[in-house]
């Protein structure tokens, strides 16, 4: 009978750690890639873009491997949330402009100008970004 008992605690003792085991090694998964934050400001005619939006696509020419980020303008201001910034690499940066007076059909209000596309090579690492709309 004891030697059933020890048996039996071996094994419960055994499936244990198995299970502390697999339970610690759920959250080890590696991490994704490492993204860089990315801020500034955005100016129409020397004044503050009240609202807007900026996305950054990945050049397919040089940067097939990017992730498309798009970033909220708020009072000339954006910034990216942590852990959400971009790779490294060349994007193609679309530049949408609004009045920030909503309407039923336009929640950021008028159009400024025409949206703009320019270029952008983020780094590895931190970048400032100032955007100047003509």
């Amino acid at each position: 009978m004891r030697d059933w008992n020890r048996w039996r605690v071996g094994i419960i003792g055994v499936r244990l750690l198995a299970s502390v085991g697999l339970l610690t090694s759920v959250g080890c998964t590696p991490a994704g890639p490492t993204t860089y934050p990315i801020s500034g400001t955005v100016t129409y005619k020397g004044q503050p873009v009240p609202a807007g939006n900026l996305h950054f696509d990945p050049d397919p020419r040089t940067n097939p491997k990017g992730v498309p980020v798009t970033l909220s303008i708020t009072n000339g201001v954006y910034a990216s949330a942590p852990g959400q910034g971009l790779l490294p690499g060349d994007y193609l940066v679309r530049v949408q402009a609004f009045d920030g007076k909503a309407a039923n059909e336009a929640p950021l209000g008028e159009a400024l100008c025409p949206e703009q596309t320019r270029p952008h090579t983020q780094p590895a690492g931190s970048t400032t970004l100032e955007i100047t709309l003509p």
